[in-house]
């Protein structure tokens, strides 16, 4: 397809199959000011039979939307772009490709936005592009996971002006990792409980769902990443204090201008002593800090691999501390088996 300024808007249950699999479904090139909204696309493939094709292929175009569309995968890829311009993908499903959800080569201006994407090899590979993920829910086998983030590695100069004379600065150091956007919520964490036969914990009748998971102890959390792991077929588990820090200091872009994750104003970013209502919150409300993660200051305490002198180590501070406790280069301590209402964790993957 080359055209400029089409809009295909399928009525209420309409679908699109392809009864080849050696073609892609659709091909969008050369085009710009494209739609593609309320329609149901996939390969027809009940067999299951090897496809290497995509189901959408958008190439050399720009100003191309996809919304609310059902994007079935039988093949590589569901939505691959190359050498293509202000793409926006919103509020679809994408689902069942064998490699990758979405693929984008030589991209700017891509963003994914509040769509289930399921199922697939991977999520996304992406080569030379400007691809922002927003608000999406991810699922594997039927479980709502995390979303994660890179972070690259590399070191951050960390130093203490309150002291006149300052001492020598410190090097804040961490390798290349993902790390879970949000905290983990009770709606992932009651999956794993589902599949593993464990009890879910109690919400302190605070509601479930996008709350970040309580009442869990480190041998809880440290279970719930081995499980997630297994199903990713990555490794997961939980940081070191240091890679923590690393990642709540936005790394390499935030660096050591800030005293909470993404601000110097508790507030902008933290569910706090402040602001809580002396309870947890659902994830993902305040502003992120620079890498896209949020909730690294307040809302819950977040468990560390390491320890001080056998004590755990938690950093990040919680809906019931003040400014002390939510700065990022904070941690507190507690025994190995302590939990409580206001503990959680993140997930960290290596690269």
């Amino acid at each position: 397809m080359n055209k400029k300024d089409l809009t295909i808007r399928g009525e209420p249950g309409a679908e699109i199959w392809l009864n080849w699999l050696g073609a892609d479904l659709l091909r969008i090139s050369g085009s710009r000011n494209i739609l593609l909204e309320n329609i149901v696309l996939g390969h027809y493939n009940p067999d299951n039979q090897p496809c290497s094709t995509n189901t959408i292929l958008i190439d050399n175009s720009e100003e191309i939307k996809i919304n609310n569309c059902n994007i079935k995968g039988s093949g590589r890829v569901g939505i691959r772009a190359r050498n293509s311009d202000a793409i926006l993908i919103d509020n679809s499903q994408i689902h069942d490709n064998k490699d990758f959800a979405l693929s984008f080569n030589d991209c700017n201006l891509v963003s994914i936005r509040a769509n289930l994407i399921a199922d697939n090899g991977e999520i996304m590979e992406s080569q030379n592009s400007q691809v922002k993920m927003i608000d999406n829910t991810f699922k594997v086998q039927g479980y709502f996971v995390p979303g994660f983030i890179f972070v690259e590695g590399g070191s951050i100069e960390l130093l203490d002006e309150s002291i006149i004379p300052p001492p020598p600065a410190q090097q804040l150091s961490a390798g290349d990792m993902y790390v879970s956007k949000t905290e983990v919520t009770f709606v992932e964490y009651d999956g794993f409980c589902e599949a593993t036969g464990s009890e879910k914990p109690d919400d302190s009748e605070w509601g479930r769902g996008d709350n970040p998971v309580i009442n869990i102890s480190i041998e809880d959390a440290g279970a719930y990443c081995s499980w997630l792991g297994e199903l990713l077929g990555k490794n997961i588990r939980l940081p070191n204090s240091k890679e923590w820090e690393y990642a709540a200091r936005g790394g390499k872009k935030g660096g050591d201008d800030n005293q909470f994750s993404g601000s110097n104003i508790i507030e902008e970013v933290a569910w706090c002593k402040f602001n809580s209502d002396n309870r947890i919150q659902s994830v993902a409300q305040k502003k992120p800090n620079e890498l896209g993660i949020y909730d690294m200051s307040g809302n819950v305490y977040e468990f560390c691999s390491d320890r001080i002198d056998s004590l755990l180590v938690l950093k990040g501070g919680s809906w019931i501390n003040d400014g002390v406790g939510c700065r990022v280069a904070d941690h507190v301590v507690s025994e190995v088996d302590f939990w409580d209402d206001n503990i959680g964790f993140r997930c960290f993957q290596d690269k």
